[in-house]
């Protein structure tokens, strides 16, 4: 697998920045996949804020760490909700250009940091999170809309930076509970394409999320792909069908081990053994994913132990490691 990371969240101050990244290092990651906030670096309109981003770019290549922006998070100025994804995209794909201007390969931020290995910049940048939930689109998931500013963003950003590559985000079938096909069930990458001709021509890569709750990934699709890890292959199959043979990146991928939601949650030898295997299953039987990085480097602090979210760590609270740690380890080094 030509990619293997984390999600570690190592946008920490001072010697917590440090710490997550010198973990990811030791368990044997090559890249961060990092949220790289548009309201951060943009609080007001036409004023940009690189402090906080150089730093973290800064750290990571100081310990030879490639990261994966993840460009999202709406300024207040620019929409009504954190995740609004805007119907107007031409301020959102600005900011895409000036990043990509900055942090993409030659820019600003290296030439002006000629000690950092240059050849660490980011060249693959994700274009919003999870547009086809409603937490991350404010209750708006609309592929259209979505379609539209990855559009904005991609053109943006490759004419502010050629080397740039941009990352479409993918699901399989998807009910809208806005635009032209709210209340519908339909494939997300035909709905994108329907509504954008051109998009193929813009995408360098498609992100999946295959979460599996509680179940294996090797759990059988059975015609139903929804909420199983081999959906990978029906969202390869859709990207194809809308002309997109690009490679897939999983962006997104891991097992809570939250103590009281067996719907969702998995024992900690459990966790493992579902990480290990899904490593063997995209190395022998799903060639087209080049990128796997796992949530998450470590737990959160829980308020509910029937709460997922917190427990996808691959250590617990304080660093102590869960034997997912080690399956993580081993796929890094090729075992």
């Amino acid at each position: 697998i030509p990619v293997v990371g984390l999600t570690a969240n190592s946008q920490g101050v001072g010697p917590d920045r440090g710490a997550q990244q010198d973990r990811a290092v030791v368990a044997g990651a090559g890249w961060l996949r990092e949220e790289f906030a548009w309201s951060t670096i943009q609080p007001r309109e036409g004023a940009f804020a690189w402090r906080h981003y150089d730093r973290v770019l800064t750290a990571a290549a100081r310990r030879g760490l490639r990261v994966l922006p993840v460009l999202t998070d709406v300024p207040g100025w620019a929409g009504p909700a954190q995740f609004a994804i805007p119907e107007d995209p031409s301020a959102y794909a600005a900011y895409v250009a000036r990043v990509t201007a900055r942090y993409g390969p030659n820019g600003s931020f290296w030439r002006a940091h000629p000690r950092l290995d240059s050849s660490l910049a980011p060249t693959y940048f994700e274009i919003w999170n999870e547009p086809y939930y409603t937490f991350f689109s404010d209750g708006q998931v609309d592929p259209a809309r979505y379609a539209r500013l990855f559009a904005a963003a991609a053109t943006a950003g490759r004419a502010a930076n050629p080397a740039a590559k941009f990352i479409l985000a993918a699901e399989a079938n998807v009910q809208p509970t806005a635009g032209p096909f709210a209340g519908v069930s339909v494939d997300w990458m035909q709905a994108m394409t329907a509504a954008v001709p051109n998009l193929p021509s813009l995408v360098d890569a498609v992100s999946a999320h295959p979460y599996s709750g509680s179940a294996p990934p090797d759990v059988p699709l059975d015609g139903a792909p929804d909420g199983k890890f081999l959906r990978v292959g029906t969202i390869r199959r859709a990207a194809l069908a809308a002309g997109i043979d690009k490679p897939i990146w999983i962006t997104e991928i891991g097992w809570s081990t939250c103590a009281s939601n067996p719907s969702y949650c998995v024992s900690e030898r459990d966790q493992s053994r579902n990480l290990g295997t899904m490593f063997s299953l995209v190395r022998t039987k799903l060639p087209y994913v080049e990128a796997v990085l796992v949530y998450h480097l470590d737990d959160l602090h829980p308020t509910n132990p029937s709460d997922k979210e917190p427990s996808f760590g691959l250590t617990r609270q304080g660093g102590a490691p869960k034997p997912a740690w080690n399956q993580f380890r081993a796929a890094t080094a090729g075992g």
